[in-house]
């Protein structure tokens, strides 16, 4: 049974109950009213002087208060009449909103039973709209004598409490019915709202959130976290959606890359098996090129499985690294290494925490860019520098620089500038991404930046400054990430 039926009940029962109540208020009113009725006639037919014989009272015993032989009533409000030839004589006619005409309209059979009976009845009056309260008995001479009362007033104050109770009815009726519908509408329905959203959003439309209810209300609370929890779910879905989609290009790119090298190791150990590479100089040319394609598989491997293991997160040992000292170390590889392209180093004594070797193989790549990619005789600065708790590692090249598309996808795995993917332009496009893993491993951030004056580009890495304490005694030590 659903909220909303169950209010519907209790809504119908409360109904019932205040139907049944009315019932009964008036009803016991009523009996009380006749009662007191019935005492008044019982109290004049016991005056003194009447000489009638007094009828016992409808229960058979004297009405609680009564006292044979005492008029407590009045001629104004009592029907007298006396049964004479088989006609019913008015001897005295009470004072009733029905008229002075009015009379009991009983029959002399009907008069001879109630006698018999010796009961108080109603009966009605001969003016429509009018009914008595009439008893019979006989007097000396035998004669039929009926006492009656109007219940002009009895009937009035039945109606009037009538139509109170159901006034009064019908107004908490209508209160409960507000009531029911401020529930149901605060309540229910934005339950059955949120039912529908979560339908919705079952059937696959994670944009679709639930509608926002009044403030202050349980219902404004729940949507609140259901549309934050929603948010998280659809940022999930995206997450998951976008790192598929960035495994198969990982896939694709690194099934390319590998492509070339197997295939021409493929082709050198057919052209062998052949009969094709007998002379030994053609020989040994091809063992150098498969040499050479077998070391550039294994760069790649190597690449891949670093990333592997930042991926993953795994623990490293790390110590106080001088960045000033790993910098100066790469630039001198760099200088032997494309001594073509002079390099500018402006380095300041800063240490991190971190690992040697992956250090000098981010500064090392940032240098074989600044130098791969520019022409023969660009000029490079190297600057290491200390700046509000951080250490600052600059790179920088005065080639042609690189456009916001290519700044925005830089670190992206096996991008590369060249479309054509030519090895003339560069490596496997792993060495950025390599960058910003390790760098990110030591709690560090890197980015691309266009110099202001346009010119070259400028790659800038921030690493917090090692804090040394007991565990590096002079500097020396290390301990787990």
């Amino acid at each position: 049974m659903t909220l909303k039926t169950r209010i519907l009940v209790a809504m119908s029962l409360v109904a019932a109950f205040l139907v049944a109540t009315s019932w009964v208020v008036t009803r016991i009113t009523s009996d009380h009213l006749m009662d007191q009725v019935d005492a008044q006639l019982v109290r004049f037919a016991s005056g003194p002087g009447g000489g009638q014989r007094i009828p016992p009272s409808s229960n058979g015993t004297p009405p609680t208060g009564s006292t044979p032989g005492k008029d407590s009533g009045t001629y104004s409000s009592i029907y007298a009449g006396v049964l004479v030839d088989g006609v019913l004589e008015t001897r005295l006619s009470p004072e009733s909103t029905a008229g002075s005409n009015s009379a009991p309209s009983l029959t002399a059979d009907e008069a001879i039973d109630l006698a018999q009976r010796g009961t108080i009845e109603t009966v009605n009056s001969t003016v429509k709209g009018s009914r008595y309260r009439v008893m019979t008995g006989a007097d000396f001479d035998g004669n039929i004598i009926v006492l009656g009362m109007p219940l002009d007033n009895v009937d009035a104050t039945i109606n009037r409490l009538t139509t109170t109770e159901l006034v009064t009815t019908l107004s908490v009726l209508f209160v409960l019915g507000m009531i029911l519908w401020w529930v149901l509408r605060l309540g229910v329905r934005p339950v059955r709202r949120m039912t529908e959203a979560a339908a919705t959003i079952a059937a696959g439309d994670l944009s679709h959130r639930v509608p926002e209810e009044a403030p202050g209300t349980e219902a404004h609370e729940l949507g609140v976290a259901l549309n934050a929890m929603l948010e998280h779910i659809e940022a999930a879905f995206a997450e998951r959606a976008a790192t598929e989609d960035k495994l198969r290009r990982f896939v694709a790119d690194a099934s390319h890359e590998l492509r070339t090298p197997v295939t021409t190791v493929r082709g050198y150990a057919e052209l062998y098996r052949m009969g094709g590479l007998d002379d030994p100089d053609r020989l040994d040319a091809a063992m150098v090129r498969t040499e050479a394609e077998a070391i550039r598989m294994g760069r790649l491997v190597e690449d891949l499985l670093t990333l592997a293991r930042l991926d993953q997160h795994q623990r490293v040992r790390v110590v106080p690294v001088r960045v000033d000292k790993v910098a100066t170390d790469a630039v001198s590889d760099l200088r032997v290494r494309h001594p073509d392209h002079p390099v500018t180093e402006r380095v300041e004594a800063a240490t991190v925490l971190g690992n040697p070797d992956q250090l000098h193989q981010v500064i090392a790549n940032l240098l074989t860019n600044a130098a791969v990619h520019t022409p023969t005789g660009t000029p490079v600065e190297v600057e290491v520098v200390q700046r509000d708790g951080r250490v600052r590692l600059t790179v920088r090249d005065h080639g042609p620089g690189m456009d916001d598309e290519a700044i925005s996808q830089a670190f992206e795995r096996f991008w590369r500038s060249d479309p054509s993917r030519s090895r003339a332009s560069g490596g496997s496009g792993l060495g950025l991404s390599i960058v910003a893993a390790i760098v990110e491993s030591m709690r560090g951030t890197v980015r691309l930046e266009r110099p202001s004056n346009g010119q070259g580009t400028m790659a800038v890495i921030e690493l917090p400054i090692a804090e040394l304490g007991p565990a590096y005694p002079n500097g020396s030590g290390s301990a787990p990430l």
